[in-house]
């Protein structure tokens, strides 16, 4: 469970603690591994006597996929520091059971409910979800009008 950064919920608790120390736990997990893989190839490059190359050891490194588990790696690391913040920021454990627009993301097939604001502002916050970031953000800035 912690290489793949899921967790069982545990309702005592807040999702943005519980989901902090799985990405927590997960990153760990691949860093760890990313390392270890790192390390032996360049040990074993060395015990062979071949030269340091940095981008042909970039090359292999990715065709071994170790690129994309060090991008996997790096993204933890910026979610784990979203999350660090919402959880010192955080002042009650009991989360609200009415759905609200807050957690709401229509626009996409199915609409998403994510379990608290903040959960929807990483997802937003990801690069790949620009677009979906702006369309929500008009919704809002109309939905918030319209209130008043």
């Amino acid at each position: 469970m912690n290489e793949l950064g899921i967790f069982l919920r545990d309702t005592d608790k807040t999702y943005e603690s519980q989901a902090l120390e799985c990405l927590k736990l997960c990153h760990r997990a691949k860093k760890t591994h990313y390392e270890e893989a790192t390390g032996n190839l360049r040990r074993s490059r060395a015990s062979q006597g071949i030269a340091e190359n940095p981008a042909a050891l970039e090359e292999t490194f990715r065709q071994l996929g170790l690129v994309a588990l060090r991008d996997t790696v790096e993204g933890l690391a910026f979610r784990i520091k979203q999350f660090e913040k919402a959880v010192a920021e955080q002042k009650t454990t009991k989360q609200a059971d009415a759905m609200d627009p807050d957690r709401t993301l229509l626009f996409v097939d199915p609409p998403k409910v994510f379990e608290t604001k903040f959960a929807l502002s990483v997802f937003l916050a990801e690069p790949e979800n620009e677009k979906l970031k702006e369309k929500y953000d008009a919704w809002r800035k109309a939905l918030d009008a319209r209130a008043e």
